[in-house]
């Protein structure tokens, strides 16, 4: 069972290579050409930006988790919740949207 949760884990990884790729790159070729260090220099580089990714992200997997866990998991009334907490959120984006008193658009020709 842990070998499949694993093989699932790095078939995932492989999957999503390109969409890492395409997301990353253009913020990493720049960084690291405009550094003009070596090449395991800049192997370094991305190996602790990379490494912080993971990080960040089996963070937030974990918080969330846990609140799954703690908040829904033995709800009887999971839609209910669910439903209230969206109307809740979508009233305050509502009125996030009309307090703000700066155009959203700057643009001189508008």
């Amino acid at each position: 069972m842990v070998r499949m949760v694993f093989a699932q884990g790095l078939m995932l990884g492989i999957a999503n290579g390109g969409t890492c790729l395409a997301t990353c790159a253009p913020v990493l070729t720049p960084y690291l050409l405009g550094e003009g260090r070596p090449a395991r220099a800049s192997m370094i580089s991305v190996g602790g930006f990379l490494g912080g990714r993971l990080v960040g992200y089996m963070l937030f997997a974990v918080g969330a988790w846990l609140t799954h866990s703690v908040l829904v998991e033995d709800m009887p009334r999971q839609r209910g919740v669910f439903g209230a907490v969206t109307i809740v959120l979508a009233l305050v984006l509502t009125g996030y949207g009309f307090m703000t008193s700066k155009p959203f658009c700057r643009s001189s020709f508008l």
